[in-house]
């Protein structure tokens, strides 16, 4: 089919016009570097292009002589006439001189970054938002999600303080797609495909961009977007930089972080060989206050008239349960290094690309759990430390083939992520024979606060270690890609019409597995006799009364040097912390002499083991139709996907040790489809300011990894109703999207976009509570196809299956969810005035309003018939399948970012201010009695940097300088607000020294 396709387009555009080509270079004068988006025309038409990310630029033109004219803001233009044969190319490498108008040397530090994110944006044939090379790497943030933080639609995650993942436009990320150097990179997380993008230096990239929009040529599985992550080559001239960071954490109070780079580039051999690296070391200090109020399920009230007898007027109340405390002091260690090389000749260029992050992680928690309904066990903590190493790889070949006009280019990578956790955990619980209980009336809608000042003590040496527990996850991902692009050119002279035919495929293979072994030592009842006593003899200063069944006294690991200082600013006091080093070393101690005292924990080590494999064939083809100012990109994508997923059904067992029934069974499950994604983006110039933009296209979401797993855990107490089960018969999410875009364009004041946007999401995965799978027959109003798109009951262990047992299941909502808003964005600067102080100013302002509509299913109980085989006839109890609307998951309200950047001489300074709005947290309750948020968020950060002599520069990053607190509330029945989670992860600052040339 490619060949046929090459000979019809080749013979209709030949048979019109045999062409020639022009190519080459644009680049600066002085410092020789590249100059991305520089415009490229052939004087007196419309003919030209945009030099790409590494400054290159081609056009295909009829055989001629053309006067060349390339245009750069903040540069001289030029003129260059060039003589063009047929099949033949031109070669005209340009070298552009800054104005003097401008006295571009001393402003171009952050005037250069916006400026090439500028052309790049407005050069693009498609929507999207970019941080450049230059902005990354001159005034670079924590990490690549930071630095995308600040684009328009982008809302962050973060982990004690730290952006993690990216939501785009209100989309939940694991709904997103991440690539690197347009390879995906797969997520190290057990459960969904969320990326975690913390362990991703900056220098390693040279810029990133998102992509709102998407051509048949991207990957269909990114409803929200797509962010790729760039790596560049070398460039002609030989460079080298190295960087020396250190840094402070007011919750340590201490200078303790540390970061050093390093990199170079250099071609060889006529600048046809290229090596390029990088490499960086770092070690953070991390910390975290966090607080959770927990609240009992709504209880129904009963309306009563003043004679006792029911009004009808029944309501729903809620108490405060209990609190939950902890104190996260982490050391992340990130280890990266990037290497590139690369091989230009006129018919091939052949990259190779490897990107390697290794990232080391140690964490101690200390974790305070109050609660409120239980008085002989009020209080327990939990002491554990966590070792958690992260790997991600990709190693990218690429090749690009030009021949007779059309270019051919094949994409081979593999890419791991890995992850390998071990867990030392020691639980604490109290023992208080005399505690008091607390009126439940009095924890009605009471904040956690004001109980925990009155009950929020407790007594240490109640304390007991009842278990010692050891445990390790470890989840892998390969991925293997084989990616192909043929790009033909064709001309039809009749319609002035200048196009490109792009054809190819992919075809991609992924291995995923995730696996749990834990084990533990009891140290309670019968079954702490053998470890007492093993214990007595390894440890002598162990004081462990003979007959106490409770667990071994806190008396023997009380830490005196203890000290958490002012938890959440004061807010809030924690107790005790028991010595984590003695834990530890008399963990290790007794697993290395008697290991066949920790039992295996069937339960916890089977649950979350699973072994995935995806194979992925996709095909596409694309028409790039450009007519006068009018750019048309029609095109369609098929993506073919087998899937086989191999879990395990359990018999939960909370008597045995193992805390399972015998051995759990291997299941496995399979599934194919098949879909198409039609999609069109159009660019139309309306003159040298205005262009609008429109793309129609439809993009996918596959099910989260732990949704589809076959697992099924059942109890064999049949008074635990609860079960815990899946469903591997979920379909993906698809999606139709419709963007528009509004650019205002000008080389002095800079570009104004305005990109409204609208998303309906079919099958969006969501999960029905309080299923009974042994109830079905009682399901009334079910929509169609419901008992097909569920797992049938012969798929759980029905032994041990009661009319009683029931789950949260996950389905694929028959109703659409719709997303839909409107970004704004300005990006300017003030080069233009004479005025040196205040050409330096640079702006960059974005906001976006975002709204969300989903229905949310639940089961109403209902009666649908009477019982009369009994004395007393009694209600038929049916569960009636209803609806109720909400904003979906993870979507803030509002999202703006002012970014002002000042630079003059050798200095460069950026104050940003970020604010994120009321994001709803979960799908609220089916009540309407509850509904969760997460309150607005607002940092301020600045950055700092002095350059001395020639090539030395100091800087300083100072981040979340007003101590914001992220938090999270639920709000019943509109009026009570109370705290659900608060995380305090305090300020940070960053100074250090970076030498280039």
């Amino acid at each position: 089919m490619l060949v046929i396709l090459y000979f019809v387009t080749t013979h209709y555009s030949f048979a019109q016009q045999e062409l020639g080509t022009i190519k080459g270079v644009v680049r600066d004068s002085s410092t020789k570097e590249l100059l991305p988006g520089a415009s490229v025309v052939i004087k007196g038409t419309t003919k030209g292009a945009y030099t790409d990310f590494d400054g290159n630029y081609e056009l295909k033109v009829s055989p001629g002589t053309y006067l060349l004219v390339v245009s750069f803001t903040g540069y001289k233009g030029s003129e260059n006439l060039v003589t063009v044969k047929v099949n033949q190319t031109s070669t005209v490498n340009v070298v552009m001189t800054p104005g003097n108008q401008l006295d571009e040397i001393v402003i171009s530090v952050q005037v250069k970054g916006q400026l090439a994110a500028i052309r790049e944006q407005v050069s693009s044939n498609k929507i999207v938002n970019l941080v450049s090379a230059e902005k990354m790497q001159e005034l670079p943030d924590a990490n690549v999600a930071e630095a995308l933080g600040r684009l328009p639609g982008i809302s962050l995650q973060r982990s004690s303080g730290e952006a993690q993942k990216i939501i785009i436009r209100g989309v939940a990320p694991e709904n997103n797609n991440i690539t690197i150097a347009g390879v995906k990179l797969a997520s190290n997380n057990a459960s969904d495909r969320s990326v975690d993008l913390s362990m991703l230096q900056n220098e390693m990239f040279s810029g990133a961009e998102v992509s709102k929009t998407l051509r048949p040529d991207m990957e269909a599985s990114a409803i929200g977007g797509t962010i790729d992550l760039r790596l560049a080559k070398a460039n002609d001239r030989p460079s080298f930089n190295a960087m020396y960071e250190g840094g402070y954490n007011n919750l340590f109070s201490k200078i303790g972080d540390t970061k050093f780079s390093a990199g170079g580039s250099a071609r060889f051999f006529n600048n046809k060989f290229g090596v390029k690296f990088q490499g960086s070391y770092e070690e953070k200090l991390v910390s975290s206050h966090n607080f959770n109020g927990q609240y009992s399920d709504p209880i129904l009230v009963l309306g009563t008239n003043p004679d006792g007898s029911l009004s009808g007027e029944d309501s729903f109340i809620s108490r405060t349960t209990g609190a939950h405390m902890s104190l996260n002091n982490s050391v992340r260690t990130r280890i990266a290094g990037n290497l590139t090389l690369d091989y230009k000749s006129p018919l091939v260029d052949i990259s190779l690309f490897n990107l390697i992050n290794f990232n080391p992680n140690k964490s101690t928690i200390r974790e305070e759990i109050f609660n409120f309904e239980n008085a002989r066990n009020p209080f327990s903590l939990k002491a554990s430390e966590n070792n958690n190493d992260k790997y991600v790889s990709t190693h990218l070949l690429e090749t690009n083939f030009r021949f007779l006009n059309t270019e051919l280019s094949f994409k081979l990578s593999y890419s791991n992520t890995k992850s390998d956790r071990t867990r030392k955990l020691f639980p604490f619980k109290e023992v208080n024979l005399s505690g008091e209980t607390i009126d439940p009336n009095w924890l009605v809608f009471k904040d956690p606060k004001e109980v925990l000042e009155i009950y929020g003590q407790t007594e240490i040496l109640n304390n007991r270690l009842i278990t010692n527990d050891l445990a390790n996850d470890y989840v892998n991902d390969d991925t293997y890609n084989l990616d192909l692009k043929w790009k033909i050119p064709f001309k039809i002279e009749s319609l002035n019409l200048d196009g490109k035919l792009t054809v190819g495929g992919l075809l991609r293979r992924k291995e995923r597995s995730s696996d749990t072994n834990y084990q533990y030592v009891q140290y309670q009842a019968g079954s702490g006799r053998g470890p007492r006593n093993v214990s007595l003899e390894l440890f002598p200063w162990m004081d462990w009364p003979a007959g106490d069944l409770q667990g071994i006294p806190s008396s023997n690991f009380i830490d005196q040097n203890y000290n958490p200082g002012e938890f959440l600013n004061g807010e809030y006091e924690l107790s005790w912390s028991p010595d984590m080093n003695k834990l530890i070393e008399m963990q290790s101690e007794l697993y290395e002499k008697y290991p066949l005292l920790f039992n295996f924990q069937g339960l916890q080590s089977y649950k979350n083991d699973y072994i995935n494999k995806e194979e992925l064939f996709a095909a596409f083809i694309m028409f790039e139709l450009k007519i006068g100012s009018l750019l048309v990109l029609p095109g369609i994508r098929m993506e073919a996907a087998n899937t086989s997923f191999s879990s395990y059904s359990i018999i939960a067992n909370g008597i045995n040790t193992s805390g399972v029934t015998g051995t759990p069974t291997p299941v496995s499950s399979k599934r194919e489809n098949k879909y198409f994604f039609p999609s069109l983006n159009m660019k139309l110039k309306l003159n040298n300011t205005l262009s609008l933009r429109g793309a129609i296209f439809k993009s996918i979401s596959r099910p989260n990894f732990n949704n589809l797993s076959p697992r099924t855990i059942v109890d064999s107490n049949e008074s635990n109703r609860e079960i815990d089960s899946k469903n591997p018969l979920l379909r993906p999410s698809i999606a139709w999207n419709y963007d528009f875009s509004i650019e205002a364009y000008n080389s002095k004041l800079g570009l104004i976009t305005i990109n409204p946007f609208y998303k309906r999401i079919e099958e969006i995965q969501v999960s029905v509570y309080d299923y009974f799978p042994l109830r079905n027959e009682r399901i009334v109003n079910a929509p169609s196809g419901f008992f097909n798109s569920i797992p049938a009951v012969d798929s759980y262990p029905t032994g041990f299956l009661t009319n009683s047992s029931y789950f949260a299941l996950p389905i694929n909502n028959p109703d659409k969810a719709e997303f839909y808003g409107v970004e704004l964005s300005v990006q300017t600067n003030l080069r233009y005035l004479k005025n040196k102080l205040l050409k330096g100013f640079v702006f960059d302002i974005n906001l976006s309003f975002i709204n969300s509509k989903t229905k949310y299913p639940y089961f109403k109980e209902v009666v649908i018939g009477v019982d009369n085989s009994g004395f007393f006839p009694q209600d038929i109890i049916g569960y009636e399948y209803s609806t109720r609307e909400g904003k979906m998951s993870s979507q803030p309200d509002f999202i703006g970012n002012v970014i002002i950047g000042w630079d003059y001489k050798g200095f460069s300074s950026r104050i940003s201010y970020r604010r994120q709005g009321v994001t709803v947290s979960d799908g609220g309750d089916r009540l309407e009695f509850k509904q969760n948020f997460k309150d607005d968020l607002e940092l301020v950060d600045i950055s700092l940097r002095q350059r001395f002599y020639k090539n030395f520069e100091l800087f300083l990053n100072a981040n979340n300088i007003t101590n914001y607190v992220d938090e999270r509330f639920v709000v019943y029945n509109n009026e009570h607000r109370l705290p659900l989670n608060l995380n305090y992860f305090g300020n940070r600052i960053k100074f250090g020294l970076r030498y280039r040339f």
